[in-house]
């Protein structure tokens, strides 16, 4: 009984040091959620290219070195948007922003709502896009939307 006993603790005592071991010593591989099937990889390197050409970085937090990194990967640069997409308002004028208000909203400590002009025949349908891409931000192309890019006109 006693034998028994000692080598299920054994067994857990195995057990816990494994899940440690790979917590801390292994890096845990991206989960990208994009496939060929649902994303093209290319329109969120494409809209990073486009951003950076404006002076807009867009970065992620990495709660375990607790910096910001540069978002270069394609999922990398969805997830930044994504979380910058809340701060994002239609106006009716394009307004002008300087380096440093354009990297405060791309780290998403902007102080004021961030304003990016869209056409009004676009409007409607990036509205309604967008509410789609909240609902449901794998299958839907979220730079591109809210972006103004490739939206179709009629849907």
């Amino acid at each position: 009984m006693k034998l028994k006993v000692k080598i299920f603790f054994i067994i857990i005592i195995i057990f816990f040091l494994v899940n440690i071991y790979n917590y801390y010593f292994h890096e845990v591989k991206d989960e990208c959620i994009f496939s060929s099937e649902n994303v093209e990889k290319s329109y969120y390197l494409k809209a990073n290219k486009l951003l950076k050409k404006e002076g807009i970085k867009l970065f992620l937090y990495d709660s375990n070195t607790m910096k910001y990194y540069e978002a270069k990967r394609p999922y990398e640069i969805f997830y930044s948007l994504v979380h910058v997409s809340g701060d994002i308002m239609i106006a009716k004028k394009q307004k002008r922003k300087n380096k440093k208000d354009k990297v405060s909203w791309a780290l998403g400590i902007s102080r004021e709502p961030t304003y990016i002009y869209i056409s009004e025949n676009k409007r409607a349908v990036i509205l309604k896009r967008k509410n789609q891409i909240l609902k449901n931000i794998v299958t839907c192309y979220l730079v591109d939307n809210l972006l103004g890019y490739h939206v179709p006109t009629k849907e």
